[in-house]
């Protein structure tokens, strides 16, 4: 029997596989499990409770991380492999294959692609175990997928995060070597884990807007291929004209799938007035 790995998927295929993890994952981002929001102030979002938030921590690094499975990565080479959702979703709006409204979707990532573009500015940490004071400006993917590791693994299983952070510190002309790190990381968590508290509703409202921008891309296609059948023993049933580039089980299961997502609005509304906010700190004053 053939692997799953193994079969040769068309770029549809890959898109609709693709479109369908990035929905369920912003799915489990952003619910109201999750998040409650305060209708009196218009955009404002909080956690339920601390362990509902460290887990947005987990998934919402995953979705800075590539995703693993081939058939995910429409159109991409060998070297391109380590591209996260975000940057995979970039390519579906440069050549989109499923429909055509890709303006809400390019907006939204677009916002998103504004908001890592500055980094964060972290002034005057004070780091007591080595007993300085640092100042330091941070990749804000860098210091989010840091603390979204840290909830899931102890410090043993993050020597590529403390590579990173040498890596950070020399950017900033800091000596600071890899046992250092080490043994400072529970204090620098500290540290960025204020900043990303301060950014979580930009994060939340960033993730809202692309689902939104997802939901109205894959609607398109949605309105072509959705049909009413002949009723059954007195039951209405509903089908898809599934394009025939989504030939194999996979491929035709995931469309479905990704049809019945958009049936509805998704129930997290859309606030009429986000802005992707940039906090610079200064933990001087």
């Amino acid at each position: 029997m053939q692997s799953v790995s193994k079969t040769k998927y068309s770029e549809l295929e890959k898109e609709v596989m693709l479109l369908l993890a990035a929905w369920e994952l912003i799915l489990d981002l952003v619910n109201y499990d999750k998040l409650e929001m305060d209708y009196f102030k218009e955009g404002t979002v909080m956690f339920q409770n601390d362990a509902q938030r460290r887990l947005f921590h987990v998934l919402f690094a995953d979705f800075l991380s590539a995703p693993r499975y081939e058939a995910f990565r429409p159109g991409m080479t060998e070297k391109d492999k380590t591209e996260s959702f975000m940057r995979l979703l970039t390519r579906v709006v440069e050549k989109p294959l499923l429909s055509t409204e890709v303006k809400p979707l390019k907006k939204a990532i677009d916002n998103i692609d504004k908001f890592f573009g500055e980094k964060f500015v972290l002034n005057d940490m004070w780091l007591p175990t080595i007993d300085r004071h640092a100042t330091i400006k941070i990749d804000p993917k860098t210091l989010l997928l840091l603390c979204g590791n840290h909830v899931k693994h102890s410090f043993s299983r993050l020597e590529i995060d403390a590579r990173a952070l040498v890596k950070v510190f020399k950017e900033n002309d800091i000596d600071i070597g890899i046992d250092e790190v080490f043994m400072i990381l529970p204090e620098l968590l500290e540290w960025f884990l204020i900043v990303y508290y301060q950014n979580e509703k930009s994060i939340v409202n960033l993730l809202n807007e692309l689902r939104w921008g997802l939901y109205r891309y894959i609607r398109e296609e949605f309105e072509r291929s959705f049909f009413w059948k002949e009723p059954y023993m007195g039951v209405r049933q509903y089908g898809f004209n599934v394009p025939k580039e989504c030939a194999t089980r996979i491929g035709s299961h995931c469309y479905w799938e990704l049809m019945n997502a958009v049936r509805r609005e998704p129930n997290f509304p859309l606030f009429e007035n986000q802005r992707a906010l940039r906090l610079i700190f200064d933990f001087k004053s």
